[in-house]
């Protein structure tokens, strides 16, 4: 089993912190460079491409969090629910007449299921990891990891003799 440190979960998250601002920015410039239908397959749909890209940032922004705090469903809701105003905001960003590009509910709709995907997705990994690694598991009143979970053991405590035992 691993003994999971504070220092490989900080390098992790830095890692994750990354990626994640390379595939945001990548996929800011690929949903507003006008005619972007030059650059696509004619096969490929429109909306299986925005369930992809939305799954990739969340299951993405996901991970990056849970390096850096116990993971709990509230928190992972609450991601979610920033990835689809931010989806929505995107969309709304393509109305813009000089992108040539159109705003869709469909798309909207889309990014929903690659993120509802990626949430699934990213709490079946996570709790694999935990069985399987002997990752800490979060607890819902849990705000960091304990020294037990992170894998440092405590030190004993030896108790102390009451007044009858000395004598």
């Amino acid at each position: 089993m691993i003994a999971w440190q504070a220092s490989h979960f900080r390098q992790l998250h830095r890692i994750a912190t990354g990626i994640l601002i390379a595939y945001w920015c990548a996929l800011f410039v690929g949903t507003h460079i006008p005619n972007p239908e030059r650059f696509l397959p004619p096969d490929v749909s429109d909306k299986t491409l925005h369930v992809l890209a939305y799954f990739g940032l969340t299951f993405l922004l996901l991970t990056r969090d849970a390096l850096s705090k116990p993971f709990t469903f509230r928190r992972g809701v609450i991601l979610w629910g920033a990835v689809l105003v931010y989806a929505a905001l995107d969309e709304l960003l393509q109305a813009i007449p000089a992108l040539n590009r159109t705003a869709d509910v469909g798309d909207w709709a889309a990014d929903v299921c690659g993120a509802v995907l990626a949430l699934g997705g990213f709490m079946i990994c996570r709790a694999a990891l935990v069985r399987c690694l002997g990752l800490p598991a979060a607890k819902a009143n849990q705000s960091r990891p304990s020294a037990a979970d992170a894998g440092v053991s405590e030190v004993p405590t030896v108790p102390k003799p009451a007044d009858d035992e000395t004598r």
